[in-house]
């Protein structure tokens, strides 16, 4: 009886701990992450801060849709689909997560992305990029951030490269 008992829990065990290395690795796209997906997207702000630690200075840029320098949220859509996303395990636990680490890979910049969904006010989902390994996804039916890591290193330099050339200079 024993014996079967610690099998049964073995096995429990084994299958949790698959369950969540597969939660863990499985890979989600950006339209995955906006309810309605990409089609629902009404509009969008992104902002981008860029710290230029060689004269000390920091640089902003923002740029919305609909807006007179840029007619459509389709490039932004389209950074943001080049990378998949996978979930961290903080996402796991039942309360917020206090703060987020993201020093080791930081370099100065820091990126925000928010798709307006539908035609309802208040309802959008946002891509906040701490590096180019952690991103910080809210939405409006959730109370505290999610974090994932982004599987192309990339997006946030493209981001910011997009933000760059195409955004205001605050």
């Amino acid at each position: 009886m024993k014996k079967r008992l610690g099998f049964a829990i073995a096995i429990i065990a084994a299958v949790l701990f698959i369950f969540f290395l597969v939660w863990q690795l499985w890979p989600r796209s950006s339209s995955d992450l906006l309810s309605g997906g990409e089609n629902a997207v009404t509009g969008f702000s992104a902002s981008a801060v860029i710290h230029d630690y060689e004269r000390d200075r920091q640089y902003q840029y923002s740029i919305s849709y609909p807006s007179p320098l840029w007619d459509q949220p389709g490039e932004v859509l389209e950074i943001l689909s080049t990378s998949q996303y996978r979930q961290d395990l903080r996402n796991l636990l039942p309360w917020k997560t206090g703060s987020i680490d993201s020093v080791q890979d930081y370099d100065g910049r820091r990126v925000s992305v928010i798709l307006y969904l539908g035609k309802e006010k208040g309802n959008y989902t946002e891509f906040m990029f701490l590096s180019s390994g952690t991103v910080l996804i809210t939405t409006a039916d959730c109370s505290y951030p999610r974090i994932y890591h982004p599987t192309n290193t990339l997006t946030l330099d493209k981001l910011s490269e997009f933000l760059q050339t195409h955004g205001a200079m605050e």
